[in-house]
């Protein structure tokens, strides 16, 4: 059973299949055209970062690669996991 923080509502697209929302991810932005309009909004050098619902850690290294600091936030520990085994030798995550 999975752990997760009270009052966490599951999110149907990663809870339970964090191998399907790695696909998901590959394949819904492949030319990087959200990130482009993110950085267009607010370039990232020199920011601190935080993605609410990081569920693995897909887009941390990312973000870490151009900005100062990165903040993942998950409710669902099993996946909490898998984002910090990601992120392990991104010093600034």
């Amino acid at each position: 059973m999975p752990r997760f923080a009270k009052g966490a509502i599951p999110s149907p697209n990663i809870w339970n299949t964090p191998q399907i929302y790695e696909l998901e991810n590959r394949a819904v932005d492949p030319e990087g055209l959200a990130d482009a309009a993110m950085t267009a909004v607010r370039p990232l050098t020199g920011a601190t970062v935080v993605d609410i619902g990081c569920g693995s850690g897909y887009h941390l290294p990312s973000l870490s690669a151009r900005a100062a600091r990165v903040i993942g936030v998950e409710p669902h520990d099993d996946l909490v996991e898998l984002a910090r085994s990601r992120c392990r030798a991104l010093p600034n995550v």
